[in-house]
């Protein structure tokens, strides 16, 4: 990096960086939440294919207000259809009143349930934060079942671009993903899931998006969830973004709910999370990353 692109850099980080200064339990600003938002857009935006989209006047004073706001529109990345259909995408937003470690372990804990349609299980984990996993989705009747096989992976070259202040995690489907699910199946990987569930369960076709966490004040957070799915079968788009939207908001209620509970939970002997940067991240009472089985939740 070049003298002045170094100095260009620092004071792009600076623009993300000024809210810090701020302490918790002052009002938000709309007119400083607006200039954040629009350099974390901005320096985002250049380093994802899943770019994220300029809020108005309107949905930032909600996020001021702590309230949630959420988008529905086309999937941003080239090439993204299926079956000759455009993909949709469910963004959530939200600024958190909690710092940005209780939000990031909360949102990743394997041991917090997101939703009771929900069952998974982790197929691999490395050592960075990636992993794979298998995960089913139990829906009422008449409604077929869904799966998916997908990776997760940290966003590690965004987090050391920020220096470390913008952390994201990201999913996609992984290769051969059907053919993986077809035999963990038959080792009884998934309790309570056998071969005559999966058999008439639908694979989604497409499953991917992004968890952003980025640090606004010292005890605050904004939060970006981002999900691209079809869901394939014969749902109507307007159900499928309906759930998606609420899968979204409930995901954004549980972490605002809980997080401020996780360290009683996260303790030297519960399984390591990993932070923005890949690394194992400390439990609170332990002060340093023990070495422990490593986990990552889809």
């Amino acid at each position: 990096m070049t003298s002045k692109s170094r100095v260009l850099h620092f004071l792009g980080l600076a623009a993300l960086l000024l809210p810090l200064t701020t302490a918790r339990g002052e009002s938000v600003s709309v007119a400083e939440l607006e200039t954040y938002l629009s350099n974390l857009f901005a320096f985002y935006n250049e380093r994802s294919d899943l770019p994220l989209p300029a809020l108005s006047t309107q949905q930032i004073q909600q996020l001021a207000r702590g309230e949630s706001v959420h988008l529905v529109q086309r999937d941003p990345r080239p090439g993204a259809v299926e079956e000759g259909e455009t993909v949709d995408r469910v963004v959530g937003i939200r600024l958190l009143n909690h710092a940005r470690e209780l939000v990031w372990l909360t949102a990743l804990d394997p041991d917090v349930p997101i939703s009771g349609f929900f069952h998974d299980v982790r197929l691999e984990s490395d050592r960075m934060g990636s992993s794979r996993w298998w995960v089913y989705l139990d829906l009422p009747w008449p409604v077929a079942d869904r799966h998916w096989v997908a990776d997760l992976w940290k966003n590690r070259e965004l987090a050391e671009a920020a220096q470390g202040y913008v952390w994201e995690h990201r999913w996609d489907l992984s290769e051969g993903g059907e053919r993986v699910a077809a035999g963990m199946v038959h080792e009884g990987r998934l309790e309570g899931i056998d071969a005559a569930d999966v058999a008439t369960a639908v694979y989604l076709p497409v499953n991917r998006g992004g968890l952003v966490a980025a640090a606004y004040r010292d005890e605050q957070t904004l939060v970006v969830y981002n999900l691209s799915t079809v869901v394939g079968g014969h749902i109507p788009d307007r159900v499928v973004r309906a759930f998606s939207r609420q899968q979204v908001g409930s995901f954004l209620d549980m972490i605002d709910r809980t997080c401020e509970s996780v360290y009683a939970h996260y303790g030297p002997d519960h399984e390591r999370i990993f932070d923005g940067l890949g690394a194992p991240m400390a439990s609170r009472s332990s002060g340093s990353a023990d070495h422990h089985e490593t986990t990552d939740d889809p």
